[in-house]
């Protein structure tokens, strides 16, 4: 008989059931979650070439990060002081870049644990959808979503807003609509100020998602990144915050 359950969220995770006079502690997986499409993180699934030539999609889907191209493949740290000592993937702003083919979405969320260190032009985070759908560092169009029935949706936030020195969380929200289109960094929510007001739609597309580059691999940017979860629907704040919490444990992030 449970007599008891107690949630937490401090630096780990946890749901801590006490049964009769016993109990038992289960760590939070971002898998616990539903609607699971890809989730990488760095000490697991990378087969090395030159440099990252596959990171394998731990949620069970077959999403794997690729890049075929020996001199564009990014570098693997073991260790990263500015990750917990775990390890990064490192790209180098002039050729790195990692792809997913035909990953399938409509609405989303997508949690990245990263950092971009320069801003060469144009160039952003991650890009998908043939463009229609990117996240970079500048203050024309930062966020934008396009490509579904509705209409566009676009969002800016302040110059050069992603380069940072140290790794932040991103937490990237869409719902099908311009007031559903969020970004929260670091377990906080940012105002962002509306471009485009349109409500895509929730229609599902199938696209290229890349990371550090623009679909083909130009438009590169310097940077690193230990973890990308997504999800294709958009999670409540508190379970945004369940999978905040879990980055926390990891990086003390």
């Amino acid at each position: 008989m449970v007599d008891e359950i107690l949630i937490k969220q401090s630096q780990i995770n946890i749901v801590s059931v006490v049964t009769n006079n016993s109990s038992s502690v289960v760590a939070f997986s971002p898998s616990d979650l539903s609607g699971l499409i890809a989730w990488h993180k760095s000490d697991v699934g990378i087969t090395i070439g030159t440099g990252v030539a596959t990171w394998a999609d731990q949620s069970g889907n077959g999403n794997d990060f690729g890049q075929a191209t020996l001199g564009s493949q990014p570098a693997y740290n073991a260790t990263d002081a500015q990750y917990n000592n775990k390890p990064s993937i490192s790209f180098d702003g002039l050729a790195d870049s990692l792809k997913i083919t035909n990953l399938a979405y409509g609405p989303m969320t997508i949690i990245s644990v990263c950092k971009v260190t320069t801003y060469p032009g144009a160039n952003g985070y991650w890009y998908a959808h043939g463009g229609l759908e990117y996240l970079y560092s500048t203050t024309s169009f930062s966020m934008y979503t396009d490509g579904r029935s509705g209409a566009a949706s676009a969002k800016d936030y302040a110059a050069n807003w992603l380069v940072t020195t140290t790794p932040n969380i991103y937490v990237r929200r869409f719902d099908g609509t311009s007031a559903g289109d969020t970004l929260r960094i670091s377990r906080s929510d940012i105002s962002l100020s509306t471009q485009l007001a349109g409500n895509p739609g929730t229609d599902i597309v199938t696209s290229d998602f890349t990371l550090y580059a623009y679909a083909g691999g130009a438009g590169t940017s310097p940077g690193t990144i230990a973890e990308n979860i997504i999800y294709n629907r958009s999670l409540l704040t508190a379970e945004v915050q369940q999978v905040e919490a879990y980055i926390l444990s990891r990086y003390n992030i």
